[in-house]
């Protein structure tokens, strides 16, 4: 499964997408549909939503802080947590929510997503996804926005501890673990390593695959592309090859670990610090604790 995260919508998007935009659309979106709402529509156009006031829908929000004339409610998440919406169609005024939706209509499921509601939508974007999900930031004014990047930090860690427990507690994830411990011992139990292999490679394939495109569309199909592609060794190294929690603290290290390098000892070596600095911390893990941070050493009788 791979997980990206969009600071401001680039697309196209092809599977999942997550749309985030804290102040305040996602975050009010799930808390009408708590109060009993039925249905929500977004526009930016007010003469629109007044129009639709005609048959009956609730108007919700906000000019400078106070509702516009003739709309119910303000849209202020802790306001319309106290109010009654049952049964009720709501139509809601946002600037930048529903620009980005129209954009996103290649996709083929786009959540709301938000602090408020990031295990649920976690959960159910892990469930729909076939490869991908997309974390997508609204971001202000095509700018990228802190509240909605948490968010989306929130959400990605959310995803990954639900792989996790994919591979903890179900069947076909148990079946995986065991199969890259030991294979014989696997099959002795009567584990079909024929389709876990075909399970193993089909979902690596499909990653890289989808990896290579997105990255390629971002940074153009070149050489430089494969450096990307070769970080992931020296961060499964740090981590331990058999620990999803180690893949990501490794992630974490390899990043802070070159940013650091660069600025601190990068201008007494001439720069490009980047380039070799996770390969070298790995050799000098390989030295010192061969099995990573989280593997689990391995003791062989000789």
């Amino acid at each position: 499964m791979l997980i990206n995260t969009d600071l401001v919508p680039s697309g196209p998007y092809s599977d999942v997408v997550v749309l985030i935009d804290v102040l305040r659309t996602c975050t009010v979106a799930p808390i009408l549909f708590d109060q009993g709402a039925v249905s929500l529509s977004l526009t930016t156009s007010m003469r629109r939503a007044r129009a639709a006031s005609g048959s009956g829908k609730t108007l919700v929000g906000e000019r400078q802080g106070v509702p516009p004339e003739g709309f119910n409610h303000g849209n202020s998440p802790a306001n319309l947590a106290r109010v009654g919406l049952q049964g009720r169609e709501v139509v809601m005024v946002s600037e930048n929510a529903p620009r980005w939706l129209e954009q996103l209509g290649g996709a083929r499921q786009v959540l709301l997503g938000s602090l408020y509601n990031a295990g649920a939508v976690a959960r159910l974007a892990a469930e729909l996804a076939s490869g991908r999900i997309d974390l997508v930031c609204s971001g202000f004014s095509g700018e990228p926005d802190l509240d909605d990047t948490l968010a989306a930090a929130v959400i990605a860690g959310l995803l990954v501890a639900v792989l996790a427990l994919f591979f903890q507690k179900t069947r076909i994830g148990r079946a995986l673990r065991a199969v890259a411990d030991d294979h014989a011992a696997a099959q002795s139990v009567g584990i079909p390593l024929n389709q876990i292999w075909f399970i193993v490679w089909l979902v690596a394939g499909l990653v890289a695959l989808v990896a290579g495109a997105v990255w390629g569309s971002k940074l153009g199909v070149q050489f430089s592309l494969s450096l990307l592609a070769l970080k992931a060794l020296p961060v499964l190294i740090l981590g331990g090859f058999t620990s999803v929690p180690g893949a990501i603290i490794g992630g974490l290290i390899i990043g802070a670990g070159e940013k650091l390098a660069e600025v601190y000892v990068g201008p007494s070596m001439g720069g490009g610090i980047e380039i070799w600095f996770a390969y070298v911390l790995a050799l000098a893990f390989l030295l010192v604790r061969p099995q990573g941070l989280f593997g689990e050493k391995i003791i062989e009788r000789v």
